[in-house]
Order: structure tokens, then C-alpha cells, then sequence
């Protein structure tokens, strides 16, 4: 009896991780005018009004000397039941940005990425 009830507590637990919101990207770009990059967020919920930010890994320098960093994409509504679909395009700031020019990887989900290339800091 005990090991029927954990296979349900199992199954139920599944379940539920599979209602909850899941985001994914449309169009990314890097805007010069607004140096800020510009991305299509796909993702479910019950409410459009999810915000995104950005949470900085660091920045790595390749061996040619070019650097990229990951950055992932933080839902204000990341447990918000999935129940339907929206799409919202947002400006995301590149403050704390570790290192410029960069090829900056966005990262929603595990199976979720994009990358776009960032210039150099634009001058005051």
C-alpha cells in the first residue's frame, strides 16, 4: 500500500511541474540606439503580465580572445499555472553586462536558448 502511494505522490508531482509556465524565445536583437537587446518572449501562464530580467553568469574569454556569457531569463511569474499562451516583446537592460563585446547566450529553460552578439560599450 505504502509503494502504490508513493507511485501516485510521483505521478502527481509530475503533474504538476508540467502545468507550470514554460517560457521560449521568438526574435532576439541587440538594439544600438537603446543599447538594450529586444527579445520575443513565447510563454504560458494565466495572465500576460509576466516581467522579464536578466541574472549574469560570468563572462568567459576564449582562446581568440572574444568573450561570451550566459545570461538567464528570469519570469516575475516562473510558477504561474500554464493555462494559455502569450507572447510579449520586451527590452531587456544590459546592466551588469560583465564584459563587452560579448556573444551573449539568453538561456529561458534547459532546452531554451539564444544567442546574439553585443559591441563594445557605446561611448558617453
Amino acid at each position: 500500500m505504502k509503494r502504490r502511494y508513493m507511485a501516485m505522490l510521483g505521478a502527481s508531482s509530475v503533474l504538476v511541474v508540467g502545468n507550470v509556465a514554460a517560457e521560449n524565445f521568438g526574435n532576439v536583437a541587440y538594439d544600438p540606439k537603446t543599447d538594450q537587446l529586444i527579445v520575443t518572449m513565447l510563454y504560458s501562464g494565466t495572465n500576460a503580465d509576466h516581467d522579464f530580467s536578466l541574472q549574469w553568469d560570468q563572462c568567459k574569454t576564449l582562446p581568440d580572445g572574444s568573450n561570451e556569457v550566459t545570461a538567464e531569463v528570469v519570469d516575475s511569474q516562473a510558477r504561474d499555472e500554464a493555462r494559455q499562451d502569450f507572447k510579449k516583446t520586451v527590452s531587456l537592460s544590459l546592466d551588469g553586462l560583465p564584459c563587452r563585446p560579448a556573444t551573449v547566450t539568453l538561456r529561458a529553460t534547459p532546452r531554451s536558448y539564444a544567442a546574439v552578439r553585443v559591441p563594445a560599450a557605446p561611448s558617453s
